[in-house]
């Protein structure tokens, strides 16, 4: 508690990220995830009690400063998991409460 796993490489010319819990070998996690083969692109999400507790981005990382505020603030993300990994997940899908958080600077951390 308090802090989690981060990493950030390029691996064969792909940026790849890991956050949180990513290699489960137990316990009771949903995994949602998604690959593009045409695009080297992968996507994994790992979900903890309606929760983000892990992640996995590859080749599609622009919105890795989304999901660890996710996991970082232990947002509830039943209601919008179904967007999680498409194309367009932002900030209009985060619970309004959250968003106003995020975009009244209080959310910036530097």
């Amino acid at each position: 508690e308090g802090s989690f796993a981060m990493n950030s490489v390029e691996i064969i010319d792909l940026p790849t990220i890991s956050v949180g819990l990513t290699d489960l070998e137990s316990g009771d996690y949903e995994i949602i995830d998604c690959y593009d083969p045409e695009n080297y692109v992968y996507k994994k999400v790992v979900l903890d009690d309606g929760r983000i507790v892990g992640l996995i981005l590859i080749n599609e990382i622009d919105r890795a400063g989304i999901y660890t505020g996710l996991i970082k603030k232990r947002i509830e993300v039943s209601s919008f998991k179904d967007h999680l990994l498409s194309e367009d997940f932002g900030l209009v899908h985060l619970p309004e409460e959250y968003r106003n958080y995020l975009l009244s600077g209080e959310g910036l951390e530097l």
